[in-house]
């Protein structure tokens, strides 16, 4: 195990997530024979990323802090929503993978389960490619 004092940036900070109990996880079918849980906060990462991204861009010419800073603004536009406070931001960071003998497909069947919370920002959006059952 890697210990570090202080707040992790970097690299080090793509894998620092909450921690979740028991409690936390979706209820899970009776059938399940096997399961796995995770924690990983896709808003977390798009912001370490952008920090890794922005940081790495200090290193070259100016123009390239620019350009990555207009693309970044750009996109919400080009997209329809903003992709870390409409979609990133709403969701959960619990994922949860099971295999239920029901579904099972020739052996092969999984589910996977993302806890989340769907506000009406990301329910308002143009983006055609976002459906919600």
């Amino acid at each position: 195990m890697l210990q570090v004092e202080g707040e992790k940036r970097g690299l080090l900070a793509l894998g620092d997530h909450e921690t979740f109990t028991f409690d936390q996880l979706p209820p899970l079918p009776v059938d399940t024979t096997t399961f796995a849980a995770g924690s990983f906060s896709l808003s977390k990462f798009y912001d370490d990323t952008l920090t890794i991204v922005r940081d790495a861009a200090k290193l070259g010419p100016p123009e390239i802090a620019q350009q990555i800073e207009q693309g970044v603004e750009a996109a919400p536009q080009i997209i329809g929503f903003d992709p870390k406070t409409d979609l990133f931001d709403t969701l959960g960071n619990i994922t949860t993978f099971y295999l239920d003998s029901s579904q099972d497909f020739f052996g092969v069947g999984g589910v996977a389960v993302v806890i989340t919370e769907v506000k009406d920002s990301l329910r308002n959006c143009s983006a055609p490619w976002i459906t919600f059952c």
